[in-house]
């Protein structure tokens, strides 16, 4: 959203538990993935979006370049958590030159912070929405946690050209990959390690979003009271538990509970979003982020909501183009792929 320029780009992740890297480019027979990089970050780096630990940032930044091989040195990049607010407004139809200070001034009222501490972009979704009025999607985060951001990648030795934010990358894959019906909305959910970020579109554009600071690290912190072992340990069971689906018996109450719990968060959150007057009928849920793996989310979530539960496969129409892109790989990484994939394509407009 907050945009610098124009250049050969590559998506990056600062996520709470990792950072990752997609060089992607587009070919005339669509987007084509040349590299794919992700480096583990120290636990408690960043808390709620925010980054904690700047020096482990920039050496998790600097590592992940570097395994990556990617020939740009600019990055689009990305923000999320409470610092982030993401509105629909409605406003009356306004000549463009006059749009930004109506935008401004309407604003002020739906952003809890002192607007001398922010920094706000919009996109214009709809210029005729009926009744003399427009459609605006506002942007906007506070300043200092955006400077910690960038801060982060300028000493790495890397040029930010765009900071955007992570549900509006999510939806970029989503679009890239699939067919949306223009009568219903879909879904996206992305759960991290200690944020959910939820996203519900329609054919082009975003409706409703929402971040929930739950996630995988949840699981882990569980495990390790549980069992009374280090964190790492507990981590390690987790992963293995998501990734084979085989639960120890001992641990098999704790992943019930979790995915309960983002479950019901879920459930929540379309609850919010069947009282906007905007909504349309929803047809799907589509998972990503690593720990939407944890076993029986996606059945619970199935029941729970009544609707067709999938995982966001970025590779349905996006290729990738490299040795070490076989299947095994792919499926690896398809979880954790889809925001810096989105990331990428900000780079062609």
């Amino acid at each position: 959203m907050f945009g610098l320029g124009a250049k050969s780009i590559i998506g990056l992740d600062i996520g709470s538990s990792s950072v990752k890297l997609v060089e992607a480019e587009k070919r005339r027979s669509g987007w084509v993935i040349r590299s794919f990089s992700s480096v583990t970050l120290p636990e408690d780096t960043i808390v709620d979006g925010e980054i904690v630990n700047h020096a482990a940032v920039v050496e998790a930044i600097k590592n992940v370049y570097k395994e990556s091989n990617a020939k740009s040195k600019y990055v689009c990049t990305s923000v999320s958590g409470s610092s982030v607010i993401i509105k629909h407004i409605s406003l009356p139809k306004t000549a463009p030159s006059e749009l930004e200070d109506q935008v401004y001034w309407e604003a002020e009222q739906y952003i809890p912070f002192d607007m001398s501490e922010i920094s706000l972009d919009f996109e214009v979704v709809q210029e005729d929405a009926g009744d003399g009025k427009m459609d605006i999607l506002l942007v906007a985060a506070k300043k200092d946690f955006i400077e910690k951001r960038l801060a982060a990648v300028r000493e790495s030795e890397l040029t930010t050209e765009i900071l955007d934010i992570d549900t509006l990358a999510l939806a970029n894959t989503f679009w890239e990959n699939y067919d949306v019906n223009q009568d219903s909305a879909s879904v996206l959910v992305d759960v991290g390690a200690s944020l959910m970020k939820i996203n519900i579109v329609n054919q082009n554009t975003t409706i409703f979003t929402r971040d929930v600071a739950i996630g995988g690290k949840n699981l882990t912190q569980e495990i390790q009271n549980k069992l009374g072992i280090s964190f790492q340990e507990a981590e390690v069971l987790k992963i293995d538990a998501c990734t084979t689906g085989q639960i120890p018996e001992e641990i098999a109450p704790l992943v019930t509970a979790i995915s309960e719990n983002i479950a019901l968060e879920i459930r929540r959150s379309l609850d919010f979003y069947a009282a906007t007057p905007t909504q349309q009928p929803l047809n799907s849920v589509y998972l990503c982020g690593g720990a939407s793996r944890i076993p029986n989310l996606a059945n619970m979530l199935g029941e729970m909501l009544g609707l067709q539960i999938e995982y966001l496969n970025p590779f349905a129409k996006v290729t990738c183009s490299g040795r070490e892109f076989n299947e095994e790989f792919i499926a690896a990484i398809s979880s954790s792929a889809v925001v810096p994939l989105g990331l990428a394509m900000r780079g062609v407009e």
